[in-house]
């Protein structure tokens, strides 16, 4: 193209403040993007006010309903839907709060999707939308009147005021585009590769322009392109921090059948659309994961947000919506997984077979809205005898800064910690280990609250009754013992019971330490010392001894000044090298007094 003597510019202003989810484009070319130019003073000017992104993300005042469990739930109405509650399910993997609402939109701006619903709509409104921050990049593509040829292409930065150099007294059509991040993809003839926007924010801009002599404006507003989901991934319940996420699938129909309904395509600048449509890989569901409130919940909750671009026929059918979480969480203490003897410090949970069901209405999802799934996961528990026990003991943390003090062991195969802020020896009904009897029960703090609760006397009958075997982690053809011995194993001494028949093995990959109830002879706190501990034998095989150790677990029951608890001593006579001999004792329930130190192990409300 010729350029007049008469010229006119472009000119992008300094940035605002731009909110979550926001994106900023902005952007001329040709083949090749320019330098910003120079401009000389007195000529013609096109001038931007600071660009914005209609945002229909901002107010969660209107909801159309989602709704998560496995039972009927009535849930709370809004002025447009239903906001489900939070429903516990149960499956063979793990046990989950999960709850999903959806779709947030902002009043003013909530429009019917349009037949074609992954396709640019015209900026027809300037409500709800917001500025873009500063540093965000950006294209801006000027094309002629007819919008068939391309005549420049500027990739920008939001607050460094590009300019473009165009004609006078000229008609243009425009196109924006950004990811909202501090890069933008490259266009390859006009298209944006679907591998550069995989779980991108995709915002974009369209529309026409006739400059003139003096002064002229223009304001860009983008729009969200796909629709977002918002997942809030809550591990305190489990004990640790995410580590890795595989997958936070979303999808319907499960193994064979379970089809996503995460897609994404190749962009096309000039006319605003998504190519031909494929699933988003599962290890790209997780790009965008942040903690949520670095003070308030540390790095135990996450937020995960998944864009997805929302074909117009996509309607999810009543109750068939479901959500499978695959990732890995940092133990607090690490274990050993026998008959390995390396040390272990992550937990997996969640596979390609484990999927999460939701409630939900029939719905279409619509391009620009915004959907939430929630959920805390919650340590499953073993069954033995019909009561659901918790894998290992409880202890608390008394680090300075610690979320979550009430806690579950990483396994029962791990020794006692003992320093002076990790205890895990309880006086009665006490909020922490040394304090006030009768304070209150400390399972029912264990995060989230209620879930948990010290036994009864009569289920921990049900369970002292049962007929209960000492577990080794280490398993060969010889002597168990000596295999244990050989690697400077821990001698577990402990009292162990199988699951019931049928029921789950529980979550994540546990080990033969945490897939059964095992209560170990950790011994008991009187008068502040540790008295009969198996710290006392563990690893210890350079010389031969004789001990007795023992083993103390509170009900939830007392009679005046004393409480229950369940008792037994085992006698271990060990001869160098690799003999152990264990002498059970029985077990019995006897009143002690309130102050005593034992071990606590809950169980489900």
């Amino acid at each position: 193209m010729r350029f007049k003597n008469s010229k006119c510019l472009v000119k992008i202003g300094a940035m605002g403040l731009l909110l979550l989810n926001t994106s900023l484009f902005v952007g001329c070319s040709a083949d090749k993007k320019d330098d910003i130019p120079v401009v000389e003073n007195g000529e013609t000017v096109l001038k931007l006010s600071v660009p914005e992104i209609e945002d229909n993300l901002v107010a969660e005042s209107q909801v159309s309903g989602l709704q998560a469990s496995t039972k009927a739930s009535t849930g709370l109405t809004s002025s447009t839907g239903t906001r489900a509650q939070e429903q516990m399910l149960s499956t063979g993997e793990f046990d989950v709060l999960l709850s999903a609402d959806g779709p947030f939109s902002s009043a003013g701006i909530a429009k019917k999707a349009s037949a074609n619903q992954y396709s640019a709509m015209a900026v027809t409104s300037e409500d709800a939308s917001v500025a873009m921050v500063s540093g965000t990049k950006y294209i801006l593509q000027v094309y002629d009147a007819k919008g068939t040829t391309l005549i420049k292409e500027v990739e920008g930065t939001v607050g460094s005021d590009p300019q473009i150099t165009v004609d006078g007294g000229t008609t243009y059509q425009w196109k924006a585009f950004s990811i909202n991040e501090k890069n933008v993809p490259t266009s390859t003839g006009g298209q944006i590769t679907a591998a550069d926007i995989i779980n991108k924010d995709v915002l974009y801009a369209s529309g026409s322009l006739d400059t003139k002599t003096g002064q002229n404006y223009l304001k860009i507003v983008f729009k969200h392109m796909t629709a977002r989901f918002d997942i809030e991934l809550d591990t305190r319940g489990i004990f640790g921090s995410i580590s890795s996420l595989s997958s936070a699938q979303i999808g319907t129909g499960t193994g064979s059948s379970f089809k996503s309904i995460l897609k994404i395509g190749d962009f096309n600048l000039s006319t605003g659309t998504f190519g031909t449509l494929s699933a988003i890989a599962a290890d790209k569901t997780g790009l965008n994961m942040v903690d949520k409130d670095a003070v308030a919940t540390g790095t135990v909750v996450k937020n995960v947000s998944i864009y997805t671009v929302i074909p117009a026929e996509d309607k999810i059918a009543a109750g068939k919506l479901v959500f499978q979480p695959i990732f890995s969480i940092s133990l607090d203490h690490q274990i050993a997984v026998p008959p390995s003897t390396a040390s272990v410090s992550t937990r997996k949970y969640g596979s390609t077979a484990t999927y999460l069901a939701l409630a939900n209405p029939e719905f279409t999802p619509v391009t620009n809205g915004k959907y939430t799934l929630k959920a805390r996961f919650i340590e499953s528990p073993v069954k033995v005898g019909g009561i659901s026990w918790a894998r290992s003991d409880l202890w608390y943390d008394g680090t300075s800064g610690q979320i979550d003090r009430y806690r579950f062991k990483a396994d029962a195969g791990i020794p006692p910690y003992d320093s002076d802020t990790q205890n895990e020896y309880w006086n009665w009904m006490s909020l922490t280990p040394s304090g006030t009897p009768e304070a209150g029960d400390p399972c029912s703090l264990v995060y989230p609250a209620g879930v948990w609760r010290m036994p009864r006397t009569e289920e921990m009958v049900n369970l002292g009754n049962r007929s209960a075997y000492e577990y080794y982690g280490f398993q060969n053809s010889g002597n168990r013992k000596q295999y244990a011995d050989a690697y400077y194993w821990f001698l577990v001494a402990n009292q162990s019971w199988d699951k019931d028949p049928g029921s789950s093995t529980g979550q994540g990959d546990f080990s033969g330490y945490s897939d059964k109830v095992i209560f170990t002879f950790n011994g008991y706190r009187q008068s502040g010392t540790i008295i009969n501990s198996r710290k006392k034998v563990d690893m210890h095989i350079t010389n031969s001894f004789i001990t007795d150790l023992s083993m103390g677990y509170w009900t939830r029951d007392a009679f005046g000044s004393n409480a229950i608890s369940m008792v037994q001593n085992v006698s271990v006579n060990y001869t160098k090298p690799y003999n152990y001999v264990t002498t059970y004792g029985s077990r019995s329930l006897k009143y002690y007094s309130k102050s005593m130190g034992f071990n606590v192990r809950c169980v489900r409300n």
